[in-house]
């Protein structure tokens, strides 16, 4: 296991390309607003934005440690578009090598949050060549 900032691989990588990544990104966190209701009134639109970004940063850069026909788990725990189906797309679009994988014959799973769970976001990408 390793515990680092994963956009500086130069600091941490030793070059073993990993064949599973759970990237469990910084986010909102608007899905667990049940639990913490001040994230209604602490965030700001343009901090959506701000996390969509580092978020590519961070899908862009763990990317490059995946192994051939390895697999990553990309999960937030947002309901936001931006953070979440919206920014699997944009990574696909920048990676040929990405290719979805169904979770229960879905191309991703969203949860909103409800009295049972708080709301998560999550995508299954398989790196094919």
């Amino acid at each position: 296991m390793e515990v680092a900032d994963c956009c500086a691989l130069d600091d941490w990588w030793d070059g073993r390309p990993f064949d599973r990544i759970l990237a469990d990104v910084p986010c909102s966190a608007s899905g667990v607003v049940r639990r913490h209701p001040d994230i209604k009134w602490l965030r700001r639109p343009e901090d959506i934005a701000a996390f969509a970004a580092t978020q590519s940063r961070i899908l862009d850069a763990l990317w490059r440690t995946l192994a051939p026909g390895g697999t990553m788990l990309y999960v937030t725990c947002s309901v936001f578009d931006a953070e979440n189906a919206a920014q699997i797309a944009r990574f696909c679009e920048r990676h040929s090598d990405a290719q979805r994988l169904a979770i229960d014959d879905r191309p991703d799973c969203q949860l909103l949050p409800s009295a049972e769970h708080d709301g998560f976001y999550f995508a299954r990408l398989r790196k094919f060549r």
